[in-house]
Formats: structure tokens, C-alpha cells, sequence
């Protein structure tokens, strides 16, 4: 039985469509808001990345010999990193010597590898600036794989 709703003004249009409530959908959402927020980013970057030895993880890295601190890993976080990791700056935690990137050498790794360091807001392809701290993909595969091969100094 095919059912013809015939609509004469503005009023039954109105109470013909039928009322949805959202209200359950609304607090859903704001309960899950509120429930993430102490997770923190710790949490958020365990979830949300890869892990380093996934096939899609390595994908187009170059295997090089061994990074080391010292040659590659060094240069990479004096020139991005200790600007803002070092004593009396805005980062928590200082980068400035082997012990300390060793000791946060899985951060590092996660937060480069989704690009949340160094913080950089411009779009990239929208204009070209002075001193743009953003890693290059073979840094980035350079921390990953000193992370990956044990942190060697």
C-alpha cells in the first residue's frame, strides 16, 4: 500500500516531518570528549601512529648503516629541537644531550612521525618562510630508525 501525504500549507509541513532528537547523541559525544581529555598526548600518539617496524612504516626509508647519535640524530635535534628543549624555554624536557634524547627517544619518534613537532601551523604548499623548522622525510626516517636499531650513540 503506497501511502500519498498531501501537504496545503506551512503547518502540516511542519508536523508531518517527523522530530528526531539528538539530545542522547549530544551528551555521547560530550562524555567521550570528557573521558579522553586525561588520557593526555602520550595516549593519543600510542593510539593514533604506526608502529616503527610496520611494512607501511618503513616504506621508502632508505636502509643506511646504523644511525647514530652523534653523526645523525645530533644535528637533527640541535638545529629543530633545542631552541624550545633546554632549561628555562616553554618544552618539557631538555634535548640537549644523548642521555636526554635517549630517554624520550620513543616520543620523539611518534610525535616527528605525526608531525607534532616541531610545532609548525602553516599549511605546507601555501607560501614558503624563513627559518621553517619542519622536518624533512629522511630526518624523520633518520629518528625513527635510531629508535628502531636501539638508540646507539
Amino acid at each position: 500500500m503506497v501511502r500519498v501525504i498531501r501537504f496545503r500549507s506551512a503547518s502540516s509541513v511542519r508536523h508531518a516531518i517527523p522530530k528526531v532528537k539528538f539530545g542522547h547523541w549530544l551528551g555521547w559525544a560530550q562524555g567521550l570528549q570528557t573521558a579522553w581529555k586525561p588520557l593526555g598526548l602520550a595516549f593519543a600518539l600510542l593510539i593514533l601512529t604506526k608502529p616503527l617496524d610496520t611494512p607501511e612504516a618503513l616504506q621508502g626509508v632508505v636502509r643506511s648503516p646504523q644511525v647514530t647519535y652523534s653523526q645523525d640524530v645530533a644535528p637533527i635535534l640541535n638545529g629543530h629541537c633545542a631552541g624550545c628543549h633546554r632549561p628555562g624555554e616553554v618544552a618539557p624536557f631538555p634535548l640537549l644531550t644523548y642521555q636526554d634524547a635517549k630517554q624520550q627517544g620513543p616520543a620523539i619518534a611518534a610525535s616527528v612521525r605525526a608531525r607534532l613537532m616541531p610545532p609548525w601551523k602553516p599549511v605546507p604548499g601555501y607560501g614558503d618562510f624563513q627559518n621553517d623548522p619542519r622536518l624533512s622525510d629522511a630526518q624523520i626516517a633518520s629518528l625513527e630508525s635510531w629508535v628502531r636499531e636501539g638508540m646507539p650513540e
